[in-house]
């Protein structure tokens, strides 16, 4: 009995070692948080009033639960003064023992008592809207329902706090508690509440008519050669997209969807998707399993090129589409040569121009020229993992320089520039037309000297004959 009261009491002194232990240095005067929920990419925004209790106070904590986690695409804050200067918040390294996480947002400047900033922190969120309900018929509105902690769970005490929940639409139900609560032009205000305690919490739910599409993207695989030789560069995508909205209660019927096309929308179903392409795009495919799809097209002007992608069918809640785009881009429209640095500069967007369609699992594939070396590459945020490895194509001796990066839970807000800097000697630009006239010659050599030689053996024996007998004689 006395070794497992020890036991209990050795692993419970461990537990409160391990534990994070936030300090009491600063409390929150004032927070407003605010929610996007109108797109399939929820995003808040939290404006905090961070007041020092102590002189020296540089930092301050955030608290998310556990499960909340895997679907947070980004995370970013800054202070109100000067939004360009991005603070860096660090996640803490996670507890066992407690379903809380928590983030380090270190401050620019140490505060002194009493004083306070504002820190706005921006969270984008995927997949944490739920179709409700879950089956529905071919031609009803989609209704989704979002959920949340209507108070902050700060591991600080919030003197005053109040959040806002903009729809945009018609909002079905909502949770009247904990009160004040009022619905105005389709918005719902929550609060104010004060002295609000740390890790309050009351989950709230608001029903609503849901007008953007509800899908997302499974899998992304983006891949981009960049070719001297050709003075192009081949960008290339290969997509599944998942419609994340209610089922069907009943079979697809396509006459029924093709005549209320003539009358009224499908609302719960998604019928195209437009891609914006650099204007100078040409060579544009779009391709499935089965083949072309002649149904695609696409629109040029000046500025941009429109990629209008209509899949064989209208996705519904639950199905499914594959298929696989590109085009080729003019080497001079993503590649610059730098004198300053003696490099050249190659530099195009991560993902594709596509709002508010989250992406379950990024890959980005770039293949630089034969013989590039002296590579380096600057991304505006880090990816989950980076692989350099080398690929071998038509007519290459030494392969080309690859670089893979692959990030999860990729969102609009990722949609930014990436730059690869290489330099590349000039014989390396020559060397497959080398390689070439070196194969043909080679051709021609081992012609010339195959048909010179005589391996017949008749001829021998006819030849060894004449002389033998010529003897005799």
């Amino acid at each position: 009995m006395q070794l497992k009261f020890i036991s209990l009491f050795i692993a419970l002194f461990l537990s409160v070692v391990n534990a994070l232990e936030v300090p009491d240095n600063v409390f929150i005067n004032n927070l407003h948080r605010q929610f996007e929920v109108n797109s399939s990419v929820v995003r808040e925004n939290i404006a905090i009033s961070v007041k020092s209790k102590e002189d020296g106070a540089n930092f301050f904590y955030l608290a998310y639960k556990k499960d909340l986690i895997p679907n947070i695409s980004t995370m970013v804050a800054f202070t109100k003064v000067d939004k360009e200067n991005i603070l860096t918040i660090t996640q803490e390294k996670e507890e066992e023992d407690s379903d809380l996480q928590y983030f380090k947002v270190d401050l620019e400047e140490p505060l002194k008592i009493g004083e306070r900033v504002i820190v706005n922190v921006e969270v984008s969120y995927v997949k944490i809207l739920k179709p409700y309900p879950k089956y529905i018929n071919q031609n009803d509105d989609q209704y989704v329902l979002f959920s949340s902690n209507v108070y902050y769970l700060s591991p600080y005490t919030i003197t005053k706090q109040k959040t806002t929940i903009k729809i945009g639409d018609t909002i079905k139900s909502y949770s009247q508690e904990p009160a004040p609560v009022k619905e105005d032009d389709n918005d719902v205000y929550y609060g104010p509440y004060e002295n609000i305690a740390p890790g309050t919490e009351k989950i709230v739910s608001i029903h609503y008519k849901f007008k953007d599409r509800l899908i997302h993207f499974e899998k992304l695989d983006r891949t981009i050669e960049v070719s001297h030789w050709g003075h192009t560069v081949n960008f290339k995508e290969d997509l599944i997209v998942h419609h994340d909205g209610s089922q069907l209660k009943n079979n697809f019927n396509r006459i029924a969807f093709q005549k209320s096309q003539f009358y009224t929308e499908t609302p719960s179903s998604v019928k195209d998707m437009i891609f914006v392409l650099p204007p100078r795009a040409h060579d544009i495919f779009f391709v499935d399993t089965i083949g072309n799809v002649s149904t695609s097209a696409f629109h040029k002007d000046d500025t941009r090129t429109l990629l209008q992608v209509l899949p064989r069918y209208p996705l519904f809640g639950g199905w499914k589409y594959t298929w696989s785009q590109g085009y080729n881009n003019p080497l001079d429209g993503n590649v610059k040569y730098n004198p300053k640095i003696k490099k050249f500069v190659f530099q195009a967007p991560i993902v594709l121009s596509l709002k508010h369609i989250p992406i379950d699992h990024f890959k980005l594939t770039v293949v630089l020229p034969e013989g590039a070396r002296n590579v380096d590459i600057h991304l505006p945020y880090s990816f989950d993992s980076e692989e350099r490895k080398m690929t071998y194509s038509y007519l290459d001796t030494t392969g080309r320089p690859t670089i893979v990066l692959e990030k999860d839970n990729v969102c609009d807000d990722h949609f930014q520039y990436f730059q690869i800097s290489y330099s590349l000697p000039f014989y390396f630009t020559v060397q497959k037309p080398l390689v070439v006239s070196l194969f043909i010659f080679s051709l021609f050599l081992i012609s010339m000297i195959w048909t010179r030689l005589d391996l017949s053996i008749v001829k021998v024996i006819i030849v060894f004959f004449f002389y033998h007998y010529k003897n005799i004689y």
